[in-house]
């Protein structure tokens, strides 16, 4: 498909905004609001294609989700054990509870420990849907980061098995794959970052995320960066994820960062 800057960033902001509104939804209208969530996905190219594109073992899904309802909160379910695994099973189950109209609240028993509908459902977006949402977030993310500057020259991107390949005049620029690190655009993830560090978030986590990021930027822009310190830094951002689940935008900006450090590693 061909798509500039501008409008991939506008499929982002539509991503998470309709991501944030099914994680935080009342347990009430979360069920018609997952439908939307599917629907965007389903009737946007470059995320269903990408989606789509991922090849894994299958599985009995309806097999699953039975197992889950009728489990009465015992058991959860399998996402798989890789980043591939977790985008496709996921997507596969969320198709899956719009189409066969499945409650939510049938199904997210396990993933609190209070009884509260409400509380189920929360834990459902945040524990299910949250690493789904991080996953699609960080790809659209990588893929603004490969186009540069330019808000309006179009791309032409290709997917094939999860790896994406942007072309410019019928030249491949490069794949999202890669080992370099942009420092303009690191730069710019770590003021975002900052910007998104409101009042909501407590002074504490603040912290815990202002240090990392700057070991992270500090580090990722030296010839020889310490890796030692750089998988320390990762681990601290991973660790509040938890305590910053409605923070969407917060999340997916320290999930790209993360994928920044990734690369060397």
């Amino acid at each position: 498909m061909e798509i500039n800057k501008k409008d991939l960033k506008k499929i982002s902001l539509a991503f998470r905004t309709i991501a944030s509104r099914v994680i935080n939804a009342h347990y009430d209208e979360v069920d018609s609001i997952l439908k939307m969530f599917v629907d965007f996905i389903d009737e946007n190219y470059l995320i269903s294609t990408y989606i789509n594109s991922i090849v894994v073992a299958d599985f009995n899904i309806a097999k699953e989700v039975d197992e889950v309802a009728s489990s009465y909160g015992r058991a959860f379910f399998n996402t798989g054990s890789s980043s591939d695994e977790e985008i496709k099973y996921t997507y596969i189950i969320l198709k899956h509870i719009v189409t066969q109209r499945v409650p939510i609240r049938s199904i997210s028993m396990a993933y609190s420990s209070s009884n509260k509908y409400q509380d189920t459902v929360k834990g459902f977006g945040e524990r299910l849907i949250l690493p789904f949402v991080n996953h699609i977030v960080t790809y659209l993310t990588a893929i603004a980061i490969d186009m540069g500057y330019d808000e309006e020259t179009k791309y032409v991107i290709t997917i094939n098995g999860g790896q994406v390949n942007i072309a410019k005049d019928q030249a491949t620029i490069h794949a999202i794959q890669n080992n370099g690190i942009n420092t303009n655009e690191l730069d710019k993830l770590v003021q975002s970052i900052k910007r998104l560090l409101t009042d909501a978030i407590t002074p504490e986590i603040r912290e815990i995320i202002n240090d990392n990021v700057a070991v992270l930027q500090e580090e990722l822009k030296k010839e020889n960066p310490k890796k030692g310190f750089i998988k320390t830094a990762i681990g601290g951002l991973q660790s509040i994820y938890p305590k910053i689940a409605g923070a969407v935008e917060l999340t997916a900006d320290i999930t790209s960062i993360i994928q920044f450090a990734m690369l060397v590693l």
